[in-house]
């Protein structure tokens, strides 16, 4: 069923108990190879939000949400509020199609919410994936690209026999890591253990049998060696922004031979400055807190990670964290839903300037424009009258102050 935007309609209790046994049917007939519907993030937001979905890539938003038989993009922060495992209420389904978070995508379950990769489901990761427990099905295929940052909050589990498991990022697992038997996790980049425990009854890095710990927190890579023991023992690490700018926190339970952090930033999570330095605790037993406040003003895509250095210049870095920071003064169009024959645009008009305004539908056709000119020190608010024509609907909106543009999405109510 699709609406008139082309968006595949799930909200139907009836379609979705009928959507329900026709998969039941295709899986015992053996016709598995048939595949759910494509949906693109296309803004922050939780993942039960229908107007961060859209069914075509930058396209409008559909009343509808994914489940874990559908091939899911994710290049936004969405945040869980169901498990991507099989189940009753509060699950979604496992992962049995595909789930992609690219580079600038984070989907966060964080300590509450787990992930679950069926046979022939597949999940990449080359951004950021913070969830409780994961776990990976015999026939599931898992890749972390290089530079991606995993979090479980809780246990990882690798199957028996599962086979089709790439790490090229830094996996961090705060509780149960489990290589079952005949299991095989590749790649070349490393997993984190911190509380552990860890067992490994197959292979990993191809260091087959490879006992993984010893003691914690310990490092997993590709070496074959014996694991690390790493110095320091993190806790956390987020950023959020602020009225002063993005403050940066990080915690650890414990400290081993570590001298200072240096707190780095990126642009574009490949290439990283250093913006500042905290003094470490050395050698410590105890639970240390850590903030930086990074006060430059700048918007655009924000990667902050933490290197922490050893006095003998050895280091570790912690997780990753993406923000997105909007520019300031951005306008604000209200009411959105429209319930009446105007909309108020609140900017702040620095200098005398031009407006214009225009609606367009779902397929970019131009529905009315408007423009005017605002004077330095008017009132900031603009009172623009919407045509009685104008049927009810999603439209996107468009506002140009003189060179600059601005985007937003619109509903007209009945």
């Amino acid at each position: 069923m699709f609406d008139e935007a082309g968006c595949i309609l799930r909200m139907n209790p009836y379609f979705m108990i009928v959507r329900t046994l026709i998969l039941t049917l295709l899986v015992i007939t053996g016709l598995s190879s048939v595949r759910g519907a494509t949906f693109y993030s296309i803004a922050n937001g939780t993942w039960n939000n229908p107007a961060i979905w859209s069914n075509t890539y930058g396209g409008p938003t559909c009343n509808a949400t994914p489940i874990g038989s559908d091939y899911v993009i994710i290049s936004h922060t969405v945040t869980m509020d169901k498990s991507l495992k099989n189940g009753g209420a509060g699950f979604i389904g496992g992962v049995s199609n595909t789930v992609y978070v690219s580079t600038s995508g984070h989907l966060n379950g964080g300590t509450k919410y787990s992930l679950d990769v069926l046979s022939q489901g597949s999940l990449t990761v080359c951004g950021k994936l913070t969830v409780l427990n994961i776990e990976f099905f015999n026939g599931s295929v898992f890749n972390s690209c290089a530079g991606s940052t995993v979090q479980i909050n809780g246990s990882f589990i690798n199957r028996n026999n599962s086979s089709n498991i790439q790490i090229n990022g830094t996996v961090t697992v705060v509780g149960t890591f489990l290589n079952g038997t005949g299991a095989y996790i590749g790649g070349s980049g490393a997993i984190v253990v911190v509380n552990g425990p860890a067992t490994n009854e197959g292979t990993i890095f191809d260091c087959i049998g490879m006992y993984p710990c010893s003691s914690y927190s310990c490092l997993i890579n590709s070496s074959c060696g014996n694991p690390v023991v790493l110095p320091v023992n993190w806790l956390g690490f987020l950023a959020a922004e602020s009225e002063e700018g993005v403050l940066l926190e990080w915690s650890t339970a414990a400290e081993v031979n570590s001298s200072y952090f240096d707190v780095e930033y990126s642009s574009d999570s490949r290439t990283y400055e250093k913006i500042g330095t905290q003094p470490a605790a050395g050698n410590s037993s105890y639970t240390h807190y850590y903030s930086f406040l990074d006060q430059r003003k700048f918007t655009g895509s924000c990667y902050y990670r933490i290197r922490q250095v050893d006095f003998d210049g050895k280091y570790t870095f912690s997780n990753l964290e993406y923000l997105l920071r909007q520019p300031k003064g951005q306008p604000i169009v209200s009411p959105n839903p429209v319930t009446g024959k105007y909309i108020e645009v609140q900017a702040d008009f620095e200098k005398t300037q031009n407006w214009t305004i225009r609606l367009f539908s779902p397929m970019g056709q131009l529905i009315f424009d408007n423009s005017g000119q605002a004077e330095r020190d008017a009132a900031e608010k603009l009172s623009v009258a919407i045509p009685e024509d104008v049927a009810p609907g999603s439209y996107f909106l468009s506002l140009q102050l003189d060179n600059e543009v601005f985007y937003q999405q619109l509903v007209i109510a009945p």
